[in-house]
């Protein structure tokens, strides 16, 4: 074995040495650039755009993770979707991520077009594009125009993923469109790639509880393999909104026997349905299991819930007192909702006083004086 040389043998460590050195400081620096994104990331998530975008000013280097990591907090931050425009336009490459974000800011904001016209500059649209798009038209109420991008990605051959899925048919329950949902849900069956799983399975349960087919509802639930706590909560609605007290409450304590504990929303479901089932006591049980059970501070949501169930009933006068002792400030579609009640039950006294509290906060809409006009004439001609 030929032996180096003194001074062969120094050349070779000082090459190690370099490479190492080199090595190591890129390695630092690769560290410092990931906590420094770690930091910007968390500022953006917490809605402190302005610290990330300090941050970001003071990064030496950036990657294209750091840019998407501003854009994605500007694009939160409805107000800053120009910013986040810029910041898009000056990126020195862009990644499949990087138009990701950047469709998703506009869709924040309610810019549909701008969302679709980006989509049609993207060289080659991923996956995660195309879903962007869709939920930016869904989230929005623009459900067709949702439905058109799913043919086009089915098109192209790209199936959405039942995320993306979940998100049209939450458009479809919010505006009642079961003849849409259930074309939804039956692509998913044709398709055939992949079990239910419970994101989509959620949205089907909702979807069918908001648009009246309890049983379609039911059998979903069914299919679920370990229904979450949207999943009970969302059957829980479906049998409120379908008067079916009885029902409701037994999925109700079943739901809390499995371990699921309600938040906010849940609650917030939950009484929407009663309300429209017109299950007073039943509201009630809800609202103080929220309450006393589960601890939670109710909302003004809950007790609009609670006063429209009581209007839709005909008890105006118990409405109009809920809405004076609440602890929460009553807001002007409050008191819309107890004026629509009003118009209902043709009660003009309280029908007018409700006006009054409305027109106060909200001067600048003139749909309580529409009702109120309605009281009016629908009391004259009853007379």
């Amino acid at each position: 074995m030929r032996s180096l040389c003194p001074r062969a043998l120094f050349v070779k460590v000082a090459k190690n040495a370099t490479v190492r050195r080199f090595a190591t400081e890129a390695a630092k620096v690769e560290d410092s650039v990931w906590s420094w994104n770690v930091k910007l990331s968390e500022y953006g998530r917490s809605g402190r755009v302005s610290d990330a975008k300090r941050t970001f000013d003071r990064m030496e280097q950036r990657t294209v993770v750091s840019w998407n990591a501003l854009i994605t907090a500007f694009g939160r931050h409805g107000k800053c979707v120009e910013a986040a425009k810029s910041l898009f336009d000056r990126m020195p490459r862009w990644s499949g991520i990087s138009w990701t974000v950047m469709i998703a800011a506009y869709g924040l904001r309610g810019q549909v077009e701008d969302s679709r016209k980006l989509l049609r500059t993207i060289p080659e649209p991923t996956f995660d594009a195309w879903g962007a798009t869709i939920a930016a038209c869904a989230q929005n109420d623009q459900k067709e125009l949702a439905f058109e991008l799913l043919k086009l990605m089915d098109l192209e051959g790209m199936k959405p993923s039942q995320s993306t899925l979940s998100i049209v048919l939450s458009a479809c329950a919010k505006a009642g469109a079961l003849r849409d949902g259930k074309l939804v849900h039956q692509s998913f069956l044709l398709a055939g790639e992949a079990p239910l799983d419970v994101v989509l399975g959620n949205a089907l349960v909702h979807m069918y509880g908001k648009c009246g087919c309890l049983e379609l509802a039911k059998n979903v639930f069914a299919e679920l393999e370990t229904p979450n706590t949207i999943s009970w909560s969302s059957l829980v609605a479906a049998y409120a909104r379908g008067s079916k007290g009885s029902s409701a409450l037994e999925n109700f304590w079943k739901m809390r026997l499995e371990g699921n504990d309600l938040d906010q929303i849940a609650f917030t479901n939950i009484l929407s349905a009663c309300s429209h089932g017109g299950l007073l006591r039943h509201g009630w049980t809800f609202f103080n299991s929220m309450v006393e059970d589960h601890c939670i501070a109710p909302t003004l949501e809950h007790f609009s819930c609670l006063i429209d169930l009581l209007g839709r009933i005909g008890q105006v006068d118990a409405a109009e007192d809920l809405l004076k002792s609440m602890p929460t400030k009553a807001d002007a579609a409050s008191w819309r909702c107890l004026l629509g009640a009003c118009r209902s039950h043709n009660e003009v006294g309280i029908g007018t006083h409700a006006h009054g509290h409305a027109s106060t906060i909200d001067s600048g809409d003139s749909s309580a004086y529409g009702l109120l006009s309605s009281i009016h004439r629908a009391g004259t001609s009853f007379h």
